[in-house]
């Protein structure tokens, strides 16, 4: 009975880390947006985030709210942006730059001193296609087309009078 008691608190301990998956599509040569939100209480005054890929290549590293990119793989130079004004309100979200098919797989925002990890499945598709032509002006509606909208989960309505 003794070791069963040990074995609980070893699973239960083993399953602490707060950690879920999010699903992402891309094209080839966009940017796409890996969302990493902590939300689960406050942060402490120093905290490090790390971002890494399929590969384990560093991605991106947050040392004491601040980017490290000389830790950066080599793949990723110049390619991925972060938000630091978001640092204290929880939000690691990354864009990926000019994405490659070859950059599809798992990415793991990780924040150890809160023992926080996402874990975000990327998939690069194709090239974007190119969107149909919209109706007319004078149709009495208008095609608008943006980047920001496919990161928006809900649908977007314009209205003018």
């Amino acid at each position: 009975m003794r070791h069963f008691g040990r074995l609980i608190w070893i699973v239960i301990y083993g399953i602490s880390t707060v950690s879920c998956q999010v699903k992402v599509e891309g094209f080839i040569s966009d940017s796409v947006l890996l969302p990493c939100i902590y939300r689960e209480g406050p942060l402490p005054d120093q905290f490090n985030v790390h971002w890494r890929d399929k590969d384990d290549k560093i991605v991106l590293d947050i040392n004491n709210r601040v980017q490290d990119l000389t830790t950066q793989d080599q793949v990723f130079k110049g390619r991925v942006r972060s938000f630091p004004d978001e640092y204290k309100a929880g939000n690691f979200t990354v864009v990926l730059e000019q994405a490659r098919q070859s950059d599809s797989g798992i990415y793991e925002c990780h924040v150890p001193k809160v023992d926080f990890q996402r874990r975000v499945q990327l998939t690069v598709a194709g090239v974007k296609p190119t969107p149909s032509p919209g109706p007319r002006v004078g149709d009495g509606a208008v095609t608008l087309s943006s980047s920001v909208l496919p990161l928006l989960s809900a649908p977007v309505f314009l209205f003018w009078l």
